[in-house]
């Protein structure tokens, strides 16, 4: 196992995609930042007595909860996990005697110790440019540190969905279709269905973006947060992502032919 994770390390970082796809997400999170900041702005001009408008929370409540992280994270997993498959390499590495197994979980512990990361790294970039553009990370309520440790733990189940897709998909093209469209659609198709049938169940409480952009309008107050059934669908959710994707892409590469 330690091999494999040396392997897929090595070929990670030759991957030129990689460095393009993260470097698009630096620009991604300074124009969403400045945007937060300047509708911030315009909305407290309007409303000066609610305090809840604050530039520096509006702008680091983007970093890893906007759409367009999760878009690149869904085509970095898609290219990073099944080029192997797609470039018919992967019976080279069976061949060296490591089984299925061991080759899919260090595929998956690679790819989520990399996704973490760069969230981390994109959290400690949208500190800096808020102190850069005048504002005070220190001035950043108290539940902005939880929102923030909550994202990465959603950050988790969004690897493990996009991870589990792709590995059952096993091709790149069909990966990217379904990470950055197709979970939206059966989704969408979902919450139509219960809607024809008078079912009152909002599907889209479970989905991991929208609990991402829900997190930073949580209430403040402890009691309330305890309280508060969105904060345990972020806990209880992406958990329940990691395993039935992961555990099912598993299953399915098992009987996958090579």
């Amino acid at each position: 196992m330690g091999k494999l994770l040396k392997f897929e390390w090595r070929k990670l970082w030759r991957q030129k995609s990689l460095y393009i796809i993260f470097s698009i997400g630096f620009i991604s999170i300074i124009l969403s930042m400045l945007l937060a900041k300047l509708v911030s702005e315009v909305a407290a001009i309007f409303n000066p007595s609610d305090d809840t408008l604050n530039a520096t929370k509006a702008m680091l409540s983007v970093l890893v909860s906007s759409s367009n992280f999760i878009s690149l994270l869904g085509i970095y997993i898609a290219i990073f996990v099944c080029s192997d498959y797609s470039q018919h390499t992967i019976k080279n590495i069976y061949a060296r005697g490591y089984n299925r197994s061991a080759v899919y979980f260090s595929k998956y512990l690679i790819s989520l110790f990399v996704s973490v990361v760069v969230a981390i790294i994109y959290i400690a970039f949208g500190f800096l440019f808020v102190l850069i553009s005048g504002g005070y990370a220190g001035s950043m309520p108290a539940d902005m540190w939880r929102d923030l440790v909550l994202q990465l733990w959603t950050v988790v189940g969004i690897h493990g969905l996009f991870f589990g897709i792709s590995m059952m998909v096993g091709n790149v093209a069909g990966s990217l279709a379904f990470n950055l469209v197709g979970v939206s659609v059966v989704f969408a198709l979902l919450n139509t269905f219960f809607q024809v049938i008078k079912v009152d169940f909002d599907v889209m409480r479970y989905s991991l973006e929208m609990i991402l952009g829900g997190l930073a309008r949580m209430p403040i107050s402890y009691n309330a947060v305890i309280e508060h059934p969105g904060l345990v669908r972020a806990l209880i959710v992406p958990l329940a992502y990691v395993i039935v994707f992961v555990g099912g892409g598993w299953l399915v590469n098992r009987r996958r032919d090579v």
